[in-house]
């Protein structure tokens, strides 16, 4: 793990580039950054927190939309997900998250949000969509959904 728990790899096959593109660029001992962050438990095990670039850094605290995600996927009724930064004057960002399935009442899901998450990682904002934007290749795209849905967020 390198600055900012950023996972970084070295490996005599790391391939330098494809053909007619910008090559990789690698660090001053030959390691290159994934883009991902990371973490390392107490046995040893490496686990992926997602895109760095995905981050949301709310009262200078940084939280993972996919750790959110992971926490939220078994709200009653929600089928799909996505978490997302939406800007706030006061914090910078807040979390914002964008459900597919039956919607719950304002105060039922409140609760269900304060069990599971706690302080900065909490969605404040929160729409009911009938589907999620996806990227050409089939991901679920964040920066879409924050443009697509920010009018629509509703305080939480």
């Amino acid at each position: 793990l390198g600055i900012d728990d950023r996972i970084e790899v070295k490996s005599p096959s790391l391939f330098s580039g494809y053909l007619q593109s910008i090559p990789r660029t690698l660090s001053h001992d030959g390691y290159w950054s994934t883009g991902d962050a990371g973490r390392v438990d107490d046995a040893g095990r490496w686990h992926v927190l997602g895109r760095l670039d995905d981050v949301i850094v709310s009262g200078g605290e940084k939280v993972h939309p996919s750790t959110i995600e992971s926490a939220l996927r078994d709200l009653p009724g929600v089928r799909d997900l996505l978490v997302f930064g939406v800007f706030d004057p006061k914090w910078g960002e807040l979390v914002a998250a964008a459900l597919v399935g039956e919607p719950l009442e304002a105060r039922v899901l409140r609760a269900a949000l304060e069990s599971r998450l706690q302080g900065a990682a909490r969605p404040r904002r929160v729409i009911w969509v009938t589907s999620l934007p996806l990227t050409g290749d089939g991901k679920p795209n964040r920066r879409e959904a924050a443009a697509q849905f920010a009018s629509g967020l509703q305080s939480i």
